[in-house]
């Protein structure tokens, strides 16, 4: 048994003992290609007033958005016109 580690050390301390997935790899590699198609979903569905601050999250790659921006940020129910 080790020494005292820190409470967040468990994903890390059970990685180290039993290794990974053998397809870890290329579910990462899924799971990101997915990522991206939800962010378009997403950004093609944004009511126009929200539609500058979805862009600036997706450009700067910084995923958290503010929950006083989340407000705005609703959904609507089809497409937008691309007019």
């Amino acid at each position: 048994m080790e020494a005292q580690s820190a409470q967040g050390d468990y994903i890390q301390l059970h990685e180290k003992r039993y290794g990974k997935r053998l397809d870890h790899d290329e579910r990462q590699r899924k799971r990101k290609a997915r990522e991206v198609k939800k962010r378009s979903r997403v950004a093609q569905q944004v009511r126009p007033v929200a539609e500058e601050e979805v862009f600036k999250v997706i450009r700067t790659g910084k995923r958290k958005i503010s929950p006083e921006n989340h407000r705005s940020m609703s959904v609507s129910s089809g497409p937008r016109d691309p007019s």
